[in-house]
């Protein structure tokens, strides 16, 4: 992990740069695991590599991480100690279980291409200068590509198969038990909004709900839908096992038919 609580949010945002181009090299192994987290306080990298020592360290010697970051590294030996590792760091980041009201968007930057630097800097002028309405809140950015990209898009009903990134963002009320505030919930869209920009065929990833997604299906499984509704349509007709954004039966309030009409127009 490399801690950067230094600086200006520009000196972030070159930073955030650096950690792209890394994680982006064709070359990279896919033993090699990695997120950018942005806070209030700064901005952070982690990373897991599923090897010895000296290739992790191997690895490392081509990232060119400003050397003013406060630096650690962990050695695990086993696969429970990696997952706990891994919820022990997200926990810091969520106001250490403080009950509270939250608001999570979420964006996945389809295409496998890196984000342009004139966005990046867009997004951390937003993070600087957006009134965020909390002080609890953190935007983090995982590294996928690697092997979920080298499976079809149609495989599975995971749709996001071309990602190379993807971005969950977390605000937490400041008040116990208070509403999150719309002054939040325009952040958490602005940061969105700069990103989907930029990556104009960007959907949603279904493993992070976010509720204020006007067309969730279609941002959820893109062009799956279709056949997830004839899937739903003949084992769950009546809908049994759903929740406000789940697949609807084929022909119930379903999207993949319009999904399908669209496509074949696009076709012709």
């Amino acid at each position: 992990s490399f801690s950067f609580t230094l600086g200006s949010w520009s000196t972030l945002a070159g930073v955030f740069k650096e950690w792209q181009a890394f994680v982006s090299r064709k070359d990279l192994t896919w033993s090699f695991a990695s997120t950018t987290t942005i806070t209030p306080t700064g901005l952070f990298i982690a990373g897991t590599y599923f090897g010895t020592r000296d290739q992790y360290d191997s690895i490392m010697e081509q990232a060119s991480f400003p050397s003013n970051a406060s630096k650690s590294t962990v050695i695990l030996k086993d696969w429970l100690g990696a997952v706990a590792t891994w919820w022990e760091n997200i926990g810091l980041h969520m106001a250490g279980g403080i009950p509270a009201h939250s608001f999570s968007k979420t964006l996945t930057l389809n295409g496998a291409q890196q984000i342009p630097d004139d966005a990046i800097d867009l997004l951390f002028k937003h993070l600087e200068t957006a009134d965020k309405g909390t002080p609890l809140w953190f935007v983090a950015i995982d590294l996928v590509g690697g092997q979920v990209n080298s499976v079809g898009g149609d495989a599975t009903s995971y749709a996001h198969r071309d990602a190379l990134f993807l971005l969950q963002s977390h605000a937490i009320c400041g008040e116990p038990f208070a509403d999150v505030s719309e002054t939040t919930k325009a952040f958490l869209g602005g940061v969105n909004d700069v990103l989907a920009a930029a990556a104009p065929a960007a959907g949603a990833y279904p493993g992070c709900v976010d509720l204020a997604l006007p067309l969730p299906q279609r941002a959820y499984w893109r062009h799956n839908l279709p056949r997830l509704e004839e899937i739903k349509g003949r084992w769950d007709p009546r809908d049994v096992f759903s929740n406000p954004q789940s697949v609807r039966p084929f022909g119930k309030e379903g999207l993949g038919a319009q999904i399908a009409a669209d496509a074949a127009q696009d076709a012709q």
